[in-house]
């Protein structure tokens, strides 16, 4: 079995993953940001949209913002949207103790319409002695479970709060430490015309102003300045949930002139 438990008689026949792999052969005390990213129609055997792990040192931290994954498959296994790890090393137990853990953040992220042969079509996070936090995501409309969180080890916590989350599924020996302020809703985005794939909420939706401050909330932790398309990241009295910040009509097209 790898990292990921994924079945290795899987690898032999396909590669592993098709849009973004991200990896530290080294434990990492490095900051490390992915945002702003389209994963899109990626086919591989598992983990097709983003593939990254890290063997995390005391100070890593990850920060995955902004993004949208939507139509990618994978064809052997789980997690056609992508997978997170963040494994430390042995030499990490002496800094668990001392709360200097690594940390990931997955936040306002659009995960939709990714399809697997296995039970979950969407993303897995999987963290061990790491501070993790769920913040802000749309998670909806994938094969099997949307969201997986794997966790394990000590000195961890894990907030997942204020996601739109279709089918979540918890693995490990630690529950959530916060779980507050997510919602389960069938979102319905603005038409964009033909051909386009922005999943922007329409301004009605329970989506908007329905996200979270991170700095409001007391986290240590920013979020970029804008959203997946460029424009404002709050468009509005709070934040709104997903990679796509809710606009008037009349700037639906994301054009002003």
């Amino acid at each position: 079995m790898s990292t990921l438990g994924i079945k290795t008689d899987a690898l032999s026949f396909r590669p592993l993953t098709a849009g973004l792999r991200v990896s530290s052969p080294l434990p990492s005390s490095a900051r490390i940001s992915i945002s702003h990213n389209v994963f899109r129609n990626n086919s591989a055997g598992v983990s097709s949209g983003l593939f990254a792990v890290f063997f995390g040192g005391s100070g890593l931290e990850v920060g995955i913002f902004n993004n949208v994954f939507i139509d990618n498959s994978a064809v052997f296994n789980e997690f056609a949207a992508g997978a997170v790890a963040v494994v430390p090393p042995p030499s990490l137990q002496d800094d668990d103790q001392q709360g200097n853990v690594p940390t990931v953040v997955f936040a306002h992220n659009t995960v939709s319409n990714n399809q697997s042969v296995d039970g979950a079509g969407g993303i897995l996070l999987q963290v061990e002695s790491t501070e993790l936090d769920v913040v802000g995501n749309n998670l909806w409309g994938n094969s099997g479970d949307d969201l997986v969180l794997q966790s394990t080890g000590i000195a961890q916590a894990l907030r997942l709060l204020n996601n739109n989350i279709q089918s979540l599924r918890l693995e490990g020996t630690t529950a959530p430490t916060l779980d507050q302020g997510n919602i389960n809703t069938q979102p319905v985005y603005a038409d964009c015309g033909p051909g386009c794939f922005a999943l922007v909420p329409v301004l009605d939706s329970p989506l908007v102003n329905a996200g979270l401050d991170p700095a409001a909330f007391g986290l240590s932790w920013s979020l970029p300045a804008t959203d997946a398309a460029g424009e404002p990241r709050i468009n509005g009295p709070r934040i709104d949930i997903g990679a796509y910040e809710a606009l008037e009509a009349i700037f639906a097209d994301r054009f002003e002139d």
